[in-house]
Order: structure tokens, then C-alpha cells, then sequence
């Protein structure tokens, strides 16, 4: 489980250990009848590469004092929670974790974030009392007479950003380059046992068709002709029309057969034009969860149902893009195309 706490004159601003859903928001104590609070959070826009604020919901004391909510934080992703108005909100949720099969790895997790410590093996061990909470959370309140400066919360937002990104970028650079060689030295080592094997003659009677029929058996799996069906499908030679106006035109088609759905986090590399004159405004390389708004609704639209590997040519049009807002070098009203290439989903 997770918590947090935001005031007026004490912003919220963390990096989350693992992917974090916040599912509920509670108004605290000594709130005047009838006042409202509003919660707002900064967050990190790939597209636009800077911080985004956005208004979160609205808690009135003596009527809306809990909001049921739905925030997925990434990983590593920098966000801040802010609150205006002169009251609290205590914010909960729980840590998403996958479980990968790995052994171990719950255990990891919980020592990382240190649950279970060593307080929970002494019986006499007595955790704050709720009133000890409440006391502190409002001297903490009444020593802060100053409230925090917006502008320097955003500044020091989109440092975390672009410091997040730049290690982003590092990590998946070097990501591609480590198991490469490790497949190389298991395709060369497994010719240098069969002089070994040859060797003994009482027993090469025996090995050699178990040897030729293991040595068979990577034909088998590397028959083209499973990947070639795909190629030659409808969907991937067609271009698609969905739904609010954005066109896929599949330029590549892809490997396998488990396509992108909603809730996946997909990794993408990519590059955005103006379909007006051609000029290119962004290119490059990250991941997000499909169809949970973390993108533009056309990039949403375009990217679901693509197969690894596949190039895709989308199109969208300014209502599914950025509308009548100048984002960067893209102006108001603008369609935009994208190429765009799924590098991995899960």
C-alpha cells in the first residue's frame, strides 16, 4: 500500500519506485464548512517534453470529502501534487507489481520499500496513534507561513524530467547491446561439443540421430513461412481508417501474432511532421500505456493493434491531435503524421 499527504504549504513531489496506481483522495481535519480544495498535479508530457499541470478533483468539507481515483504513475516518472486552498488531502493507492515468474522478487520489493522492518518482530512495538498524526501534520502547517513558489516548482519539475529522460535514453541504448552477443556465444558453443561427442566411437551410433534430430529441430522453428502469412494478410498491405478521422497505412508489417492492446505499456520509436508543408517537429524513442490518455487520442488510436516490429505511417487529424493549442513548433489547428515503429509491449 501507499499514502501521502499534501498541503497548501507542502506540495508533494516524488519519483515512484515501481508503477504506482492512486486510487483515492480524503479531505483532512479543521477545514471550514462548505470550503473547498482543489488537488492539482504536474506531471511529465512525452509529446511535448515539459512539465503538464492539470486539476485533479475538487473535496468540499461537509459534503465531497473523498473522490474515488484512477492515476497510474510510471516508474521512475517525476510527478508533483499540489493543493490549493487552506485545507489537507491524504492521498492512497498501491504499488503495481507484475509477477514475472522470477523467484525472489516479492522479496526484493518489499525490502526496497521498506516494509516488514525489523519493529514488526518486537511484540511490544506500538505504531502513532491517529490523534499523534493529526498533531503533527498540523504543526508541520503552522510552521510553514510562506506558500511554495509555483514557479520554481515547475523549474525544478522539468529538471527531474529531462535529467529522467536523459537516464531513459542512456538504459535503453545499452539495453540492445547486452544479450546480442550472449545468443552469439550459445550458437557458436553448441558446434564444439559434436567434435567431443564424435569422439567416443562405442557411443556415436547411438548420439548421432539424437544429434541430427536436435540439430533439426531449429529448422522447424525458424520456418519463414508462419511469418510469411501475416505478409500476406489484408491488414497488412491495407490502409486502415479509424476511429475520429486518424489513417494507418502499414508500411512494414510485423512478426508473431500478440498485437498492442489497451492498458500495455509499449515502447515506440518515432517521428512527427506537419502534413501541411512536411516539416519535422519531434523524433525519437519512449514508452506509455495504450489507451490511458498519456498521449494524444489519434496516437492512442494509431498505435493499437500494431504487431512487433511493425512501421506504421499514422495520420491524424488536428481534433485528435493538439486542436486549437500551439504545442512547441506545431501550430494551432495543424494535422499531423507520424512513422512509427513498435520496438515492444507487455
Amino acid at each position: 500500500l501507499w499514502s501521502g499527504v499534501v498541503s497548501e504549504n507542502a506540495p508533494l513531489t516524488m519519483e515512484a519506485q515501481f508503477d504506482l496506481r492512486i486510487t483515492g483522495a480524503c479531505l483532512g481535519k479543521k477545514v471550514k464548512q462548505n470550503e473547498r480544495v482543489f488537488l492539482v498535479m504536474t506531471h511529465e508530457d512525452f509529446v511535448a517534453e515539459e512539465p503538464r499541470t492539470s486539476p485533479v478533483c475538487v473535496l468540499t468539507a461537509g459534503s465531497t470529502e473523498n473522490q474515488y481515483l484512477d492515476l497510474v504513475v510510471d516508474e521512475g516518472e517525476p510527478v508533483s501534487f499540489s493543493v490549493e486552498g487552506s485545507g489537507t488531502i491524504h492521498l492512497s493507492g498501491y504499488y503495481v507489481i507484475e509477477d514475472d515468474g522470477q523467484d525472489g522478487r516479492a522479496d526484493d520489493i518489499i525490502n526496497s520499500i521498506g516494509m516488514f522492518e525489523d519493529e514488526s518482530d518486537d511484540e511490544s512495538y506500538e505504531g502513532p496513534s491517529i490523534e499523534a498524526i493529526d498533531e503533527s501534520s498540523d504543526e508541520s502547517m503552522d510552521d510553514d507561513e510562506e506558500g511554495p513558489n509555483t514557479a520554481d516548482l515547475n523549474q525544478n519539475i522539468l529538471d527531474q524530467v529531462r535529467a529522467k529522460q536523459a537516464q531513459i535514453t542512456k538504459k535503453r541504448k545499452e539495453a540492445p547491446t547486452t544479450p546480442s552477443p550472449a545468443k552469439k556465444k550459445q550458437k557458436t558453443e553448441t558446434p564444439q561439443k559434436s567434435p567431443k561427442e564424435d569422439a567416443k566411437k562405442p557411443e556415436t551410433p547411438k548420439k548421432s540421430p539424437k544429434e541430427s534430430k536436435k540439430q533439426d529441430t531449429p529448422k522447424k522453428q525458424d520456418t519463414p513461412k508462419k511469418q510469411d502469412t501475416p505478409k500476406k494478410s489484408p491488414q497488412q498491405t491495407r490502409v486502415q481508417k479509424l476511429r475520429g478521422g486518424t489513417v494507418a497505412e502499414i508500411l512494414t508489417p510485423g512478426q508473431g501474432q500478440a498485437t498492442a492492446s489497451k492498458g500495455q505499456k509499449v515502447t515506440v520509436q518515432y517521428e512527427g511532421r506537419l502534413v501541411k508543408n512536411g516539416k519535422k517537429f519531434d523524433s525519437g524513442k519512449f514508452s506509455f500505456k495504450l489507451g490511458k490518455g498519456e498521449v494524444i487520442k489519434g496516437m492512442d488510436v494509431g498505435v493499437e493493434g500494431m504487431l512487433m516490429r511493425e512501421k506504421r505511417k499514422i495520420t491524424i487529424p488536428a481534433s485528435q491531435g493538439y486542436g486549437n493549442q500551439r504545442t512547441g513548433d506545431i501550430p494551432p489547428k495543424s494535422d499531423l503524421e507520424f512513422v512509427v515503429t513498435m520496438l515492444g509491449m507487455k
